[in-house]
């Protein structure tokens, strides 16, 4: 009877575990997913919430200023130095193509995430530097030709965020930091 006892709360332990890291592997997923349909349940692109559809970029409508809801920005911890800008992703039927323009001696990047909160990687200055470039945002199992000149850019999910940095050396920079920014382009491949 005693092993009995012994190998039925092993079994329970082993399944209680099992069950416990299956609701903690996937409750970023399940966060993410909710996170998304909020932010892309707009019919139009709103620059005031940073809310867009699906596939389409919104930008903020202006800096980080300390008197601001940090919810008005849409970024966690938003620097004063910088323009945000975000993406919400679905790659499942067709690539994105992002084309970006060359950003001289300014600061960029675009950071990647996908829906298990885990980061897929970056364009910008640190990484493919601050000259123009097109690339092809894929899912791990697209395997269709791109055009030519598009690098291929893997993200670990169909379903990802991009954030969008640039810098802005203060208000006087705006209106500059603003335009190079804006000629950042989201393009479903069969529109390119």
């Amino acid at each position: 009877m005693g092993r009995f006892i012994v190998v039925f709360l092993v079994s329970a332990v082993i399944s209680g575990f099992g069950i416990g890291y299956w609701r903690i592997a996937t409750m970023p997923e399940t966060i993410l997913n909710a996170s998304m349909k909020t932010a892309t349940s707009v019919s139009a692109i709103d620059e005031q919430t940073i809310r867009a559809p699906v596939n389409q970029l919104a930008h903020s409508a202006g800096a980080y200023t300390a008197d601001m809801d940090v919810a008005q920005i849409g970024v966690t911890a938003p620097m004063a130095d910088m323009l945000y800008s975000v993406i919400w992703l679905d790659v499942s039927d067709e690539p994105m193509i992002v084309s970006v323009p060359d950003f001289g001696d300014r600061y960029y990047s675009i950071s990647f995430t996908d829906i298990r909160n885990l980061n897929t990687g970056y364009i910008g200055t640190r990484v493919t530097g601050n000259g123009a470039g097109v690339y092809a945002v894929v899912s791990p199992d697209w395997n269709g030709e791109l055009p030519d000149g598009v690098k291929r850019f893997e993200i670990n999910t169909p379903k990802a965020q991009a954030m969008v940095r640039v810098f802005m050396a203060g208000a006087d920079d705006f209106e500059d930091s603003d335009a190079v920014r804006r000629l950042i382009t989201f393009t479903p491949m069969s529109q390119f």
